[in-house]
């Protein structure tokens, strides 16, 4: 059943990563610290599935799923502001 849910789970993170690539380059916004939150997102969603197939080192990857949630946090306030 593990493939089932590896495959499209690794094609949905891949499709996700393009589509905030696009956005970011139709809106024309560059740096590294606004791009973080949304690769610690995926960096989330990434570790999510090492621990679907590492049952064991399961700890490990639920603590890296922190890292990334805090260090995700704290770059949000270098987001662009939005202009009406």
């Amino acid at each position: 059943m593990e493939p089932f849910i590896i495959f499209p789970y690794i094609l949905f993170t891949i499709v996700m990563m393009y589509v905030v690539y696009r956005k970011r380059k139709k809106q024309r916004i560059t740096g590294w610290k606004s791009a973080m939150p949304s690769a610690c997102m995926f960096g989330v969603s990434l570790s999510s599935l090492a621990i679907l197939i590492f049952k064991d080192g399961a700890i490990v990857f639920a603590m890296l799923n922190v890292i990334f949630l805090l260090t995700g946090g704290y770059f949000l306030q270098h987001l662009p502001k939005q202009v009406n």
